[in-house]
Formats: structure tokens, sequence, C-alpha cells
């Protein structure tokens, strides 16, 4: 839920890539390996510095949250549980 919220907020998101967070971003985060604070570190100054990838961003998680609505989620959960 970090993701959702930051997107909602519209702050960009560097995070670690996980399973759950790259699937919930949908490619509008900028995930970095492992644990490298270094790479970390890198790529939240080249988010804080480039005005235009900040933007992008910022734009790429307002669209993403539309993927995340009360009935698309209750859909896509009535769907799972119905093949269970």
């Amino acid at each position: 839920m970090p993701v959702l919220e930051a997107f909602h907020f519209g702050i960009p998101v560097a995070a670690r890539d996980s399973t759950v967070v790259a699937e919930t971003a949908g490619g509008a985060a900028c995930l970095f390996e492992g644990r490298d604070v270094t790479q970390a570190a890198e790529l939240a100054v080249e988010v804080l510095e480039n005005a235009e990838l900040r933007d992008s961003m910022i734009r790429k998680g307002r669209e993403r949250l539309k993927d995340f609505t009360f009935n698309k989620v209750k859909a896509r959960l009535k769907a799972l549980l119905e093949k269970v």
C-alpha cells in the first residue's frame, strides 16, 4: 500500500525491486536491485535532480493508481475467489 499511497499524493517512487513492489508499481516506479544502499541513494538523487524523470514518474503513478479503484480491485478479488 505505501506505493499506492505515494502515487495518490504525487510522490515519485524509488524502491527495492521485489515481486510485490514491482507488480504494484507496474512500471511507474524506479526500482533498484537487492539491498545496495549506494544504488538506492544514487537513484533517489537522480529522481530529485531530474525534473523530467520526476514529472514522468508522478504522471505514471497517477495513471497506475487508476488500476486500483474499489470496483476494479473488487472484481479481481471476486474472480480469484471464484477460481478457488
